[in-house]
Order: structure tokens, then sequence, then C-alpha cells
């Protein structure tokens, strides 16, 4: 883990294949541990990423977050899959997105 602090987050992964965007079964990942993304998964009541991956290591990512029956979407952004695997919610959601959807969660 690189001395970075890692924390064990479940995150409802909803994987889409570009071919047939198919759900796939719920998926355990790592993310960093930090402001504003620790308080977000913290507080809401869901956080899917849900990404596709292309030929060229490429993910295609967005966030989905659930809070008191309110929904947030995050545009679709394009991350390197080493990225992606080092911390899946950073690349997929930009911080003042998150700093953002943290503020109406505490409001």
């Amino acid at each position: 883990m690189n001395n970075i602090i890692k924390t064990l987050i479940l995150l409802n992964i909803i994987l889409t294949s570009s071919a047939n965007a198919a759900l796939q079964p719920v998926e355990t990942m790592y993310s960093e541990k930090g402001y504003p993304y620790k308080l977000l998964i913290e507080r809401a009541d869901s956080v899917n990423i849900i990404y596709t991956e292309n030929k060229e290591n490429q993910i295609q990512c967005s966030v989905k977050l659930e809070f008191n029956q309110k929904q947030w979407d995050s545009s679709t952004v394009s991350v390197s899959k080493s990225k992606f695997d080092d911390a899946p919610l950073a690349s997929c959601l930009a911080r003042d997105n998150a700093k953002e959807w943290l503020a109406h969660i505490f409001n």
C-alpha cells in the first residue's frame, strides 16, 4: 500500500460491459483515506462507481451518490487504469464535486 493509509470500503460497484451493458456483482474496493472522499463514503447511503475498461487500459467512469433519498451523478471521465486502481473514487470524482456533495450532505 506504499505507505499510504488505505481504508477498506464497500462501494457498490456496477460493472458495465461495453458490448452488452450487463450488470455484474458488487465488488469490494480500496480507496485512499482522506478529505473529502472518506467523509462522503461514511455519510452517504450508497456510493456507486460505474465504469468500463477499454483495450487501451483506459477507464471510463462516473460516480452516483445517494443520501436521504437524494441522488447526485458525476460526469463521465476517462482515466488511466493505474490511476483508477490506486484511487477509484478520487480518480472518477473531481475533488471540487466531492466537496460540493459533502456540503449538501451536511446541510
